[in-house]
């Protein structure tokens, strides 16, 4: 009989966080449900790392969870339980082409790409209350779930690169469900990040969802001519490689968002009544056992997603005797760009645009209103900035409507999108010249898709001038502090 382990959040230390979810799976789908008990992950210590929680994760499975021969388990994540199992899975077992013991892992509100919410620092983001309850978090799990983080770079980068691991003797299932409801009670007022649209209140479906595209995009060597003249203009970038990881079933969970007993994915499942949706969802995951129902179950999570998109679309919070409040729930889509020059460093700094069409490095003003929500730059690579993108403004959508009333006209959206970059320094012995992405469909579509999240990985080209370092013959003591660049390699 299949065992089912369940892998808590961050700063969680109480097993009251699954809530009666263990229990109701375990009469539901008949499997064994074993804890792993929660002081073995600690998650709000300075020093510990989210690879330090996955090398503890292999002895603890290990010495706690005894298997009979052939037998495998389940795994069920909950928000950075999820890097946490695929940061194991990845170091321990695909990383060496070892048969991993686990056979499916269900992501639920998984922070695969990070959390807006982390960006806050760790003062700031212990006093939501209700969220990780009061517990002071720790500092290197906090760099690893901040957007564009190194650590979630790299994994996630292995992640599209890896291949075949829903085939064979052994094959390892994932999933990712998440909610995109906000629990108002929740909601603070200093930090909208927990009223995000598109999000759960911590954790953004395009950041949980598995399913994601890696996009190299590399400078073109400027010419001799260009050289010699400056480089007035901007270089292009080339497309040098697209690859797209392999299908995730992914699907979205009404009625939920990312913590609490009443709207929490995973919390609020009750011990009697109604089969919560969530219990639902997880039972049709466990029950995939071949490659084909794996894809099955993917096409199908896709068509449910946008039967869901349309009934939860706009949420109307009613006020007595006070004008009523309305939120329309987008898909929206995670754009990470990472800029680095072909010898491997970070520019100082960048600015980086999105642009419609217009000329031949488009035109960012060609754009539609409110189609960037948010962006943000890691701390620890300033040369990695994070976009959140409303999926259904730059593509359009129909008017939104309920009875005779209309919240919001229909949006026609836009045909290209293009990108450019402005790296610095732009001047002096070694610098950049700015790149562009011509505007074109092919960028629309591989960049903006919904719940997603892509990564497009930038390599500029570093220019340096002929004058950086010369050698002379001339014995006689001669000042070189005045010399200009001259002309560039």
């Amino acid at each position: 009989m299949k065992q089912l382990l369940f892998i808590h959040g961050w700063s969680v230390t109480n097993t009251d966080t699954y809530g009666a979810l263990p229990a109701r799976l375990a009469a539901e789908t008949g499997v064994t449900v074993q804890h792993l008990h929660l002081g073995k992950y600690i998650s709000f210590h300075d020093e510990v790392r989210v690879q330090d929680i996955a090398c503890a994760l292999e002895a603890a499975i290990k010495r706690e969870i005894h298997l009979e021969f052939g037998e495998r388990f389940a795994v069920i994540t909950h928000s950075t339980g999820g890097p946490v199992v695929r940061a194991w899975w990845d170091h321990f077992y695909s990383e060496n082409d070892r048969e991993c013991p686990m056979s499916h892992v269900i992501h639920l509100a998984a922070a695969q790409f990070g959390s807006a919410l982390a960006k806050l620092g760790k003062a700031r983001i212990s006093r939501i209350k209700g969220i990780f309850q009061g517990v002071e978090p720790g500092e290197k799990v906090l760099d690893w779930l901040e957007l564009g983080s190194p650590e979630a770079w790299t994994l996630n980068q292995r992640w599209v690169n890896k291949r075949g691991v829903t085939s064979g003797d052994a094959p390892v299932f994932s999933f990712s469900l998440v909610g995109q409801q906000i629990d108002r009670k929740f909601y603070d007022n200093l930090n909208s990040y927990t009223g995000e649209i598109g999000s759960d209140g911590v954790v953004r479906a395009a950041a949980s969802n598995l399913n994601t595209t890696a996009v190299r995009l590399e400078q073109r060597m400027p010419t001799s001519n260009q050289l010699k003249k400056g480089i007035a203009s901007a270089l292009s970038m080339n497309h040098s490689s697209v690859i797209e990881s392999e299908r995730v079933p992914f699907r979205l969970v009404p009625g939920t968002s990312h913590s609490g007993k009443d709207m929490g994915i995973m919390r609020s499942v009750k011990k009697t009544g109604p089969v919560a949706e969530v219990v639902k969802l997880v039972t049709r995951c466990l029950d995939v056992d071949t490659e084909a129902n794996y894809r099955t179950l993917a096409d199908r999570f896709v068509t449910e997603n946008e039967k869901l998109v349309k009934t939860e679309r706009l949420e109307i919070e009613d006020h007595f005797l006070l004008r009523d409040r309305y939120f329309f729930h987008d898909p929206c889509s995670m754009v990470i760009v990472r800029v680095t020059d072909d010898h491997g460093y970070t520019p100082q700094d960048l600015r980086i645009l999105f642009t419609g069409k217009g000329g031949l490095q488009g035109d960012p003003n060609k754009l539609p209103e409110g189609f960037v929500m948010d962006s943000q730059r890691n701390s620890l690579h300033p040369g990695t900035i994070t976009f959140f993108l409303n999926h259904e403004i730059i593509h359009g959508c129909e008017a939104v409507k309920r009875g005779s009333k209309t919240y919001r006209q229909k949006i026609s959206g836009i045909t290209d999108l293009g990108m450019t970059v402005e790296a610095f320094p732009n001047e002096g012995f070694a610098h950049y010249h700015p790149a562009y992405v011509k505007p074109n469909p092919e960028i629309l579509r591989s960049v903006i898709k919904p719940h997603s999240t892509v990564m497009i990985d930038v390599v500029l080209k570093r220019i340096v001038h002929r004058n950086t370092m010369a050698i002379t013959k001339n014995l006689a003591p001669a000042s070189f502090k005045s010399t200009k660049p001259g002309a560039a390699l």
